[in-house]
């Protein structure tokens, strides 16, 4: 009697998805109550018009440059150096306080191949975008770079076209348009921005920037011949070795590959938590396309925004800088989207974690 059921059920749930589809091709719009999974999932905006994954893989030892600003694009540096790249950061500032960040015992000045090139040096910066394998874009700011850098550092006409293979960007949670993508964001999120941590995505006016730059990116990317990558971060947390420790040998539990303890004293009082977030919170969970949800509100809002535990809507600096960094190399990745989320885990992922956490795009 049940196989009986259960075939009937299969029967007609075939017939009501081919209906569906059929309808929607016609233009007929099937009632919600109605609609299978499959064709739920056909009524969804579909995605950026994207080239067919080709993914040459950016090997360690082949030329990055970094773009963006705030603590994200230094350690995003910092993360490609380390995994052997040789990497470049532009700068129209002093950039010793921004080494002062990156460099510590645990990683000497000199031990990674890292450059800061004043923007002032035309014949240096020039001399680098020339022969660039990767451009990756990271930025703390609600606002990105302007899309008319990607001009400047990749060029297109036929006398001087770049020769990039690959752009990485981190973009934002809701910022690709499509039906769904940013739920959650709204007033009441902005409420906790403005009073208990600037460092919030709250989307809002800010989204329009983001959306145009992952248009440009792609766009770029189409022009010049190369891959791309959008890498979405929520809120940005984080960043710094943790929580003192001697229990490896070593002062903090992550000093080599992360930002200075400098970090955890900027800002308003209060701001330990950041430092036991780096410390208990360095899961990473991959999450295909725009679908971060982010269901707090109110005074949820406000505990999230300083909360060091698993959060709906927050990344891990180290995360984002990690997953950018490995995008170079993971094929899975290749002219794809998907957001950084946190989860609960002590350490950072491991590189066949990576693997594994990239096996779901």
């Amino acid at each position: 009697y049940f196989s009986s059921v259960r075939l009937v059920m299969v029967v007609m749930l075939r017939a009501l998805t081919a209906a569906a589809t059929l309808a929607a091709a016609a233009g007929f719009t099937m009632p919600m109550a109605l609609r299978t999974p499959t064709a739920l999932r056909s009524a969804v905006a579909p995605a950026p018009e994207r080239a067919a994954p080709s993914m040459a893989a950016i090997e360690p030892g082949a030329k990055c440059l970094v773009l963006g600003s705030g603590w994200i694009q230094l350690l995003t540096a910092k993360t490609a150096a380390l995994a052997g790249y040789q990497t470049y950061v532009f700068t129209s500032q002093d950039p010793e306080p921004a080494k002062e960040l990156i460099y510590s015992n645990a990683c000497p000045r000199d031990s990674i191949p890292l450059t800061f090139l004043e923007i002032s040096d035309k014949e240096a910066c020039e001399k680098v975008l020339s022969d660039l394998d990767a451009v990756l874009i990271a930025s703390d700011s609600d606002v990105p770079v302007k899309p008319g850098v990607l001009n400047t550092v990749m060029p297109e006409g036929p006398d001087e076209k770049s020769k990039v293979k690959k752009i990485v960007f981190m973009s934002r949670n809701g910022a690709s348009g499509r039906e769904g993508s940013g739920e959650g964001l709204g007033f009441l999120i902005k409420g906790a921005k403005d009073f208990s941590n600037p460092d919030i995505w709250a989307g809002g006016e800010y989204v329009s920037a983001y959306t145009a730059l992952e248009k440009k990116v792609m766009d770029k990317a189409k022009a010049i011949g190369a891959d791309f990558t959008i890498v979405r971060a929520g809120t940005l947390k984080g960043g710094g070795p943790g929580l003192s420790s001697t229990q490896d040998g070593r002062q903090f539990p992550r000093a080599k590959d992360s930002l200075a303890e400098a970090i955890y004293k900027t800002g308003p009082a209060g701001r330990n938590w950041r430092a036991v977030f780096d410390t208990s919170t360095q899961g990473v969970e991959i999450v295909p396309g725009d679908k971060v949800k982010i269901p707090v509100a109110g005074w949820f809002s406000i505990k999230g925004a300083i909360s060091f535990d698993v959060e709906p809507g927050d990344s891990s600096r180290l995360g984002v800088a990690g997953a950018m960094v490995q995008s170079l190399t993971q094929d899975k990745a290749a002219n794809t989207d998907f957001a950084v989320a946190t989860a609960v885990g002590r350490d950072p992922p491991t590189p066949e974690a990576w693997t594994k956490l990239f096996s779901s795009l």
